[in-house]
């Protein structure tokens, strides 16, 4: 939905001030799981071992699913990849896409104080 103020051309809609929130509830989610965190040139990578459990397994899909659709519907310039270890029955989940200059207010968080700075 976009609508238009004055001559300013086309404007995002006004953000929700409940996506901070929600996006910080995911990520903590996510970390539950999450052993490594690797910065990529235009993104991050998230490392998972897999469970040898039903119930932590499907728990993990769930919360990676969570995260994928908040983030596609929130910044949709996000591409998502899961790449597996199958050796060490480990995957990564990868969320490309995100520009240095990056700024806006949908841009993912993934650490509050991030040594990936345009994360924060």
């Amino acid at each position: 939905m976009t609508h238009y103020i004055g001559t300013r051309g086309l404007v995002s809609p006004p953000r929700d001030p409940a996506l901070p929130l929600h996006r910080s509830m995911l990520v903590n989610s996510l970390f539950k799981y999450a052993g490594d965190i690797r910065s990529l040139a235009d993104g991050f990578a998230l490392r998972f071992l897999c469970s040898q459990h039903q119930d932590e397994r499907e728990e993990l899909i769930g919360t990676i699913a969570d995260y994928i659709i908040f983030e596609s519907r929130n910044a949709p310039q996000l591409m998502f990849e899961v790449v597996e270890e199958p050796p060490e029955r480990a995957f990564w989940l990868q969320v490309r896409g995100i520009r240095p200059d990056q700024q806006e207010s949908t841009s993912p968080s993934i650490l509050p104080n991030s040594v990936l700075p345009y994360f924060a």
